[in-house]
């Protein structure tokens, strides 16, 4: 009796880790064509704002510069996804940041000095860690072929900047 309630209580737990993670695994592949727009549109928003920002008010050139290139970058990333959305088979994208979008934004807005630099390359690194996951899932698996293309055309220059975004925030 006892053996058994031990095997329960050590197999349950390990099972359940088990269907967790399988589930969470293919979690992305589950992803609406519309859930994948809107969190795409949604974090590049983001990117363009909090970078238009970072332009005004970084305190070191080689961060104005990174801003200025995420700017440009992400404009044309809109750019693309506007005319991918505009066939129509896509429901609506809504033009707005989420509620945690617009907390980092308004933390960003609040910060000056080098307390601004430290908060943009931590919110960089962040939104560019869970755009390139975004992304990957999605251009592995993705069920809307010009969706899945963009985020195949797009991922590349992602991880470029999650790459710098990185480099940028440790020194």
């Amino acid at each position: 009796m006892r053996l058994r309630v031990l095997f329960s209580f050590l197999i349950v737990p390990v099972l359940a880790a088990g269907l967790l993670a399988a589930c969470a695994a293919h979690a992305p592949w589950a992803m609406s064509p519309h859930d994948f727009a809107q969190n795409a549109w949604t974090g590049n928003k983001f990117e363009i704002l909090s970078s238009e920002l970072a332009e005004k008010r970084a305190t070191k050139g080689e961060i104005r510069r990174f801003a200025a290139k995420m700017v440009k970058d992400h404009t044309a990333t809109e750019q693309d996804l506007r005319v991918v959305l505009s066939h129509g088979d896509v429901p609506y994208v809504y033009d707005r940041l989420d509620d945690h979008y617009r907390g980092l934004l308004a933390d960003l807005k609040a910060a000056h000095g080098k307390l601004f630099d430290q908060k943009y390359l931590a919110a960089q690194v962040e939104a560019h860690d869970e755009a390139t996951g975004l992304f990957r899932a999605y251009a592995g698996s993705g069920t809307h072929h010009g969706l899945r293309k963009f985020a195949q055309r797009t991922l590349p220059t992602l991880e470029h900047h999650q790459d710098r975004a990185h480099a940028l925030a440790t020194h």
